[in-house]
């Protein structure tokens, strides 16, 4: 039953892009219908609507209880406009014969879908996804072999990239593998399977630059593939610190 449940929870992942383009797909619809003085959208395109709707609702509600997702408030109003817009795409299925009811509907089916989408986007990239590229520093990073490295070197450099590539998947809202590396000690507290993501004061041996260093497509990669990659001169970095001992404050 676990394992089923877990099926369905991923599901969400899946068939969640049928309920936007298609409640999208009907505004336009309906908006271009209003304008030519044509029929509304067929029943069936309607209903599709609200049982995909709904599906996609269930299967995130399942996704929730799985382990790795921690309640927020961003979790909270994702699940909140879920539940909208799965109601409001019902009513007009229900109230489909009666064309204010129905039009009305379909508008908070619309707020819903875009709010929701919003607060999953930022809870799947990170609060600033959207903003992301025009807020991001320019900045070359350097490499002076001659550096010396302490816990300052994790604060300028290490913890920057963290939270640029890694965070976003393991922070205090989500916790992918129940794994924060958001501060030094959630990264020696570490994970459910690997123990801390980085071993103090060892040359060697850290699990967090093993994961950097599997090739993209290893199951294991970190980050995943599709995710923003560390670049060359982050990955010499962080392999510089952990040689080091991974100092941190």
């Amino acid at each position: 039953m676990t394992t089923l449940l877990e099926f369905l929870g991923r599901l969400h992942l899946v068939i969640l892009h049928l309920p936007i383009g298609m409640i999208v797909g009907l505004a336009i619809y309906e908006l271009h219908a209003a304008r030519k003085k044509l029929k509304s959208a067929p029943k069936i395109w309607v209903n599709s609507t609200a049982i995909v709707t709904v599906l996609a609702m269930a299967s995130g509600l399942i996704l929730h209880e799985r382990p790795g997702y921690v309640e927020n408030e961003t979790m909270e109003l994702h699940e909140r406009f879920g539940l909208l817009t799965a109601l409001a795409s019902t009513c007009c299925a229900i109230f489909y014969l009666k064309p204010k009811v129905y039009k009305v509907s379909l508008v908070i089916s619309i707020i819903g879908v875009l709010v929701s989408g919003h607060f999953g986007g930022s809870m799947t990239h990170g609060e600033d996804f959207l903003t992301e590229p025009f807020l991001r520093k320019n900045k070359k990073i350097t490499t002076n072999s001659e550096e010396k490295i302490t816990a300052n070197f994790y604060s300028s450099k290490i913890s920057p990239i963290l939270e640029a590539k890694c965070n976003k998947c393991h922070n205090d809202k989500k916790q992918k593998g129940s794994l924060r590396l958001d501060s030094p000690i959630h990264i020696l507290t570490g994970g459910k399977n690997e123990g801390p993501a980085i071993i103090l004061n060892a040359e060697s041996g850290h699990p967090l630059l093993e994961r950097i260093m599997l090739d993209i497509e290893h199951e294991d990669h970190m980050p995943p593939e599709g995710k923003p990659q560390l670049t060359e001169e982050e990955v010499v970095l962080i392999k510089k610190w952990c040689k080091n001992g991974a100092p941190m404050p």
